[in-house]
């Protein structure tokens, strides 16, 4: 009996970090760079946000009055990953800038941007140039998916980092996914949600079918490739990955579609 795979002509990475995307890439199931590739967030609304956000069509989503430096988020995001109430550091982005390692927060989207910005040159220096990169990659995700039948979103939640856990609301879910479907009425239009954390003690994984095509897979911190294993899609930005994630993407690949687009 062939073994079957899910097919889909469009996969777009929801984060919640980059190791997503890269993990897709290696996979061979990403075709352009997403508005979710190089950023990062702690909080948990992330999924149902950037689901809003893609029915919106990222109205608002990266306006230059939101950023702030990172610095003073630090602690925040990295050290309380549930921490629902951001502290407003009363810093403006005209003001001297601290930020050694060139990172900013959008505090409107509550997404930190590390891998874009460098801190050589100022932020309004740089801000025109990495605006019209991501208006450039939020055009081209909204025109693929228009251009698609099929279209996967793709969510991971503490892929690698092993913290805190972030339960997700399914209602919310369920909502969100609701009015991007309406939005989108002839495409056929999933969501995959990985939820790999320490509060999941299953042998390998557990699939909960939360209505047609949105699909929540749990995981635990144990189910991860060994450091020694050398296979490309096994790992994520030099972290190995959880094994049951990985098999799950082995079960999914692109149609042609878009293959010379």
């Amino acid at each position: 009996m062939p073994d079957f795979k899910k097919r889909y002509d469009f996969i777009i990475s929801l984060g919640r970090f980059c190791h997503t995307a890269d993990l897709l890439a290696k996979n061979g199931l990403k075709i352009i760079d997403g508005p979710w590739d190089w950023s990062g967030t702690a909080h948990r609304e992330t999924v149902y946000g950037r689901i809003e956000c893609l029915y919106k069509g990222f109205e608002n989503y990266f306006n230059k009055e939101d950023f702030v430096p990172f610095d003073s988020y630090k602690q925040d995001l990295y050290m309380d990953w549930c921490n629902e109430a951001i502290k407003t550091n009363g810093k403006k982005i005209g003001a001297p800038d601290t930020n050694v390692k060139g990172a900013y927060y959008n505090t409107r989207t509550r997404t930190y941007y590390t891998h874009d910005f460098n801190a050589k040159s100022s932020f309004d220096e740089q801000f025109p140039q990495i605006n019209e990169k991501y208006a450039r990659r939020f055009m081209r995700t909204l025109n693929f998916i228009k251009a698609s039948d099929s279209v996967l979103l793709v969510y991971a939640n503490n892929l690698a980092e092993q913290r805190r856990n972030m339960p997700l609301e399914t209602s919310q879910v369920l909502r969100a996914m609701q009015k991007l479907r309406a939005r989108y009425p002839s495409i056929t239009l999933d969501l995959y949600m990985f939820d790999h954390s320490s509060a999941f003690d299953g042998e390998h994984y557990q699939r909960i079918v939360h209505d047609v095509g949105i699909i929540r897979y749990l995981s635990n911190h144990h189910d991860v490739f060994p450091a020694t294993d050398q296979v490309l899609g096994h790992r994520a930005d030099g972290l190995m990955m959880p094994i049951s994630i990985c098999y799950i993407l082995s079960k999914i690949e692109l149609t042609d579609k878009h293959k010379m687009i």
